[in-house]
C-alpha cells in the first residue's frame, strides 16, 4: 500500500474519483455532481481562507485506489470555539480493510499533530455547514441530495481505530399526506398573530447581496451555541449559495418577518439526486445527461434542510408557523414529501419540528472523536 499526498491535477482527480471505486458495488449510493466538488476544493472557495486542508489518497501495489481521506484546520475557529485545538477529518472512503483504515487515520493524526491539535472529529466533509456524518443505519435507501452514503462496514471499522461516537444525526422521512394541523398548532397560530405582525415572504432573488446578508445573520444568530455549530463568513455563504442556487426551487426558500423584521428562514432543495443516479459518476459530461434533464423535470422529493430562528424568537412557537407554511408551499409546487436532515440528537426543538411534521427517523448519520497526542 502506497499513501500519496494529493499534490497535483491527477491526484485530485483520484481523490474525487475514490468514492465511485469504494462504492462501485454499493447498489444505494449515489455519486455527487462531480464539478461541485471540484467547487468545494477550488482556491476560489473562501474557505480556504481560513482553513487548512490536507487530502490523500491510497492505492495498492498495483496502483489501484483503494482510499482516500482529508484532515482540516481552522486555527481561526478554534481560537473563535474551543480552548483545545481540534482538527476534523472527512471525505473517507475505503475498501473493507482494517489496515487502510488504520493507515488512512494515521496520515491525518500526525499532520494534526504537527498543527498542535488534541482532539479529531469527524467525518466533516469538510466542515459542519456542507456535508457529515457516517451512515450508521438506513442502507437501504438512496441519499437525499447533498447527504452522505457509505458500505456498512465504516462504523466497525472507525471504531476499531479507537475512533468513539461523539454525536448521532437523524434524517426524518416526510409525506406531506401524513401532516396534520393540530388544534395546537393553530390556537400558537392565533396566539402569535394577535400579538405580532407576522408575514412569510420569498427571497429577493434580484437583491440576493442583501437578503443572503440577512438570511446569514439569522443562521448564525440562529445556530449559534449547537452542536459543531462554525460561523458562516460572508463570502464563503454566498459562495455556497451561488451552487445552490442551481437546483433551488425559488418557492422552497423563505423569510419569516415578525414586525418587519426578518427573525427566520426555511430553505428546502429538491431532492436532485433522483436525477443525479442517471449519470455516470456525477458527470453531467456524459451522453446520460439527457437522462438526468428528463428525471430533473419529474423530481417530487425534497429535502427541508434548513430551518432557522434567531435566538431572541426561539420558544415562542414561531417553529410551528414553518409546518403548516412549507406544506402548503409543497402541495402548491406538486412535491409529495422528502426528509428533514440533518436534525443532531441533542436539538429537542428540531426533533419536535420533524415529528410535527409527521417525520420518522430514515437515517442515522454518526459523527466521531479521539484523543490524539
Amino acid at each position: 500500500m502506497n499513501i500519496i499526498e494529493v499534490n497535483s491535477k491527477k491526484e485530485m482527480n483520484d481523490f474525487i474519483e475514490a468514492a465511485a471505486i469504494i462504492n462501485r458495488n454499493n447498489k444505494q449510493w449515489v455519486a455527487p455532481i462531480k464539478s461541485s466538488v471540484q467547487d468545494v476544493f477550488s482556491e476560489n472557495n473562501p474557505l480556504w481562507h481560513q482553513y487548512q486542508k490536507i487530502l490523500f489518497v491510497a492505492y495498492d501495489d498495483n496502483k489501484n485506489i483503494i482510499g482516500r481521506i482529508g484532515g482540516f484546520f481552522s486555527p481561526v475557529v478554534n481560537n473563535e470555539l474551543s480552548a483545545s485545538k481540534i482538527g476534523y477529518f472527512g471525505f473517507l472512503e475505503a475498501i473493507n480493510n482494517p489496515i487502510v483504515f488504520q493507515s488512512l487515520f494515521d496520515k491525518v493524526e500526525q499532520w494534526l499533530k504537527m498543527l498542535d491539535c488534541h482532539i479529531i472529529k469527524g467525518p466533516f466533509n469538510p466542515t459542519i455547514n456542507y456535508e457529515l456524518g457516517v451512515l450508521v443505519n438506513g442502507y437501504e435507501e438512496a441519499p437525499a441530495v447533498m447527504m452522505p452514503h457509505n458500505q456498512q462496514y465504516y462504523n466497525a471499522l472507525i471504531l476499531q481505530c479507537d475512533y468513539k461516537k461523539e454525536m448521532d444525526f437523524f434524517a426524518y422521512h416526510l409525506e406531506v399526506a401524513d401532516f396534520t394541523y393540530t388544534d395546537r398548532m393553530k390556537k400558537i397560530n392565533d396566539y402569535l398573530s394577535k400579538r405580532f405582525a407576522i408575514k412569510f415572504r420569498n427571497v429577493n432573488f434580484k437583491q440576493f447581496d442583501k437578503e443572503g446578508a440577512l438570511i446569514r445573520e439569522i443562521y448564525n444568530d440562529g445556530f449559534a451555541g449547537h452542536y459543531g455549530f462554525t460561523p458562516f463568513e460572508l463570502d464563503e455563504f454566498y459562495y455556497m449559495a451561488k451552487d445552490l442556487s442551481k437546483i433551488m426551487n425559488k418557492q422552497l426558500i423563505f423569510i419569516l418577518e415578525v414586525n418587519e423584521e426578518a427573525v427566520g428562514f426555511l430553505l428546502a432543495l429538491p431532492d436532485l439526486n433522483i436525477a443525479i443516479k442517471h449519470l455516470k459518476n456525477g458527470n453531467l459530461l456524459s451522453l446520460r445527461v439527457l437522462k438526468f434533464l428528463w428525471y430533473k423535470i419529474k423530481i417530487n422529493r425534497v429535502r427541508v434542510i434548513n430551518i432557522a430562528i434567531k435566538k431572541q424568537y426561539q420558544n415562542l412557537g414561531f417553529g410551528a408557523l414553518f409546518y403548516k407554511e412549507i406544506i402548503e408551499r409543497l402541495k402548491k409546487e406538486n412535491y409529495t414529501g422528502g426528509e428533514m436532515s440533518w436534525v443532531v440528537e441533542n436539538n429537542i426543538e428540531m426533533i419536535n419540528a420533524a415529528k410535527a411534521l409527521g417525520g420518522e427517523i430514515k437515517k442515522t448519520y454518526r459523527v466521531y472523536t479521539k484523543t490524539i497526542v
